[in-house]
């Protein structure tokens, strides 16, 4: 999975424990977990604050999906800020 977040390990928890994310999120975490496998979350980009933030960490986010798209990692998300995860 791959999105932007004010606070990465929040969404993170909220994704492990179901609390957040669409339901192929939530397929994909239960079916890593039923192969005895756990999900890890890893920074790809910080964003700084400032003028247009919210467009940069769009435009970021849009390039990290086309860059996972392009190494063949199968993406299940929806692009830019999900207001159901922080």
């Amino acid at each position: 999975m791959l999105g932007l977040s004010l606070s990465a390990q929040m969404r993170f928890e909220g994704h492990i424990s179901g609390s957040c994310g669409n339901e192929q999120e939530k397929r994909w975490i239960f079916e890593v977990r039923q192969h005895g496998l756990t999900p890890s979350l890893q920074i790809l980009e910080t964003i700084k604050a400032g003028n247009n933030l919210l467009a940069l960490a769009c435009e970021a986010e849009l390039y990290w999906i086309r860059e996972m798209v392009r190494l063949g990692y199968p993406y299940i998300s929806k692009t830019c800020y999900n207001t159901q995860c922080t």
